[in-house]
């Protein structure tokens, strides 16, 4: 007996997801910490939820798989690598002509994995790793079948960008293969022989994102710039209280590039020694090269033509640009127009804010 996980073409076995929120079930948790060879050290654990279905014949399967993960990874320069400590548990039924029942499957694994930004517009990746554990088959109205259960599984893809225009299209294609192999013993109730199962996948997309991208190194056609003025919050928050004047008030007005990829605003150390931010906290942020590092953060009042807002604010490497990210946006209730290089109020009479 054994079960080929979903994934054979011919079989039309898969795996889905119910939905955003099913995808994190329970917790999960990641700490990081900058090492004295240059590279950054992450420890992390994660719960999810998926589901399996599939048809093969008149054999039919559906049911949830609920995993924990463990895992260290270790990022420097252009590479990352890492293993994680999986413990997941199957339940489902199936169902085959007169013969229905359910399921249960428990598989420990471990998956060690590599990755590597082969060049700027390159990213290439792979994992192999091996479980073992058990299933449990209960017929209806038969005695239930217990057996073990062993799995290996091999996988990598990459992705690479294959153009890119003034207006800000973009494409890229992806392309991954994965193959996995189960086993299981023979069965110990009652007596059962064993059966090896395969499946395997193999695919190839392109893909448009929907908005424009800036590139952090060298001023690309397609990029948006705008003048902004920034200020501290507690130098206007004195002014209110009497105990500043408007003119002691500190401000700095730059010229900030909108990165749609970047989530806070980043402001680089001498802007924010000038304009005298204290620092709440610190972040961890991932460059273009995939380095991580540990950065201040601190908070800002942004001003974008006659808008403005206060936002969290990552404080950059010194020399680094005003990157204005998504939140700024958001807020602000702009839209980035990569064909005219400009950012336009989404609505005339001001920002409007979703909270549906």
């Amino acid at each position: 007996m054994g079960y080929s996980g979903g994934l054979h073409q011919d079989a039309g076995f898969g795996f889905g997801m119910d939905g955003p929120d099913q995808m994190l079930q329970g917790s999960g948790s990641a700490l990081n910490r900058a090492t004295k060879t240059g590279g950054v050290l992450s420890f992390w654990s994660r719960s999810a939820q998926s589901s399996f279905y599939g048809q093969d014949g008149a054999l039919a399967l559906n049911g949830d798989v609920r995993s924990t993960m463990v895992g260290a990874d270790y990022s420097k320069g252009r590479m990352v690598t890492g293993v994680s400590l999986s413990h997941t548990r199957g339940l489902g039924g199936y169902a085959g002509g007169a013969d229905t029942g359910r399921m249960t499957s428990l598989v420990t694994g471990l998956y060690p994995w590599v990755g590597l930004k082969a060049s700027e517009r390159v990213t290439v990746w792979t994992v192999a790793g091996y479980g073992a554990g058990g299933l449990l088959l209960s017929p209806g109205g038969s005695a239930p079948i217990e057996t073990g259960l062993s799995m290996a599984m091999a996988a990598g893809g990459g992705q690479g960008e294959l153009m890119t225009s003034e207006t800000g299209f973009e494409l890229a294609a992806k392309a991954d293969a994965l193959w996995v192999g189960t086993r299981t013993d023979t069965a110990r109730t009652p007596p059962a022989p064993c059966r090896p199962g395969l499946a395997h996948r193999l695919a190839v997309v392109l893909d448009q994102p929907a908005q424009c991208r800036q590139n952090q190194r060298t001023r690309t056609m397609g990029e948006i710039r705008a003048t902004v003025t920034l200020e501290n919050r507690d130098d206007r928050g004195a002014v209110h209280l009497g105990l500043r004047v408007e003119g002691d008030v500190r401000r700095a007005t730059v010229e900030g590039i909108v990165d749609t990829g970047a989530v806070n605003l980043v402001v680089p150390e001498e802007i924010a020694t000038e304009l005298g931010l204290r620092a709440f906290g610190t972040r961890t942020v991932v460059y273009a090269d995939e380095r991580r590092e540990e950065r201040p953060v601190t908070d800002v009042t942004i001003e974008v033509g006659n808008l403005a807002t206060r936002v969290e604010t990552i404080v950059g490497p010194a020399g680094s640009p005003v990157l204005i990210g998504q939140v700024v946006l958001e807020q602000l209730d702009l839209i980035a127009d990569c064909k005219n290089r400009t950012l336009t109020p989404r609505h005339p009479e001001g920002p409007v804010l979703a909270i549906r």
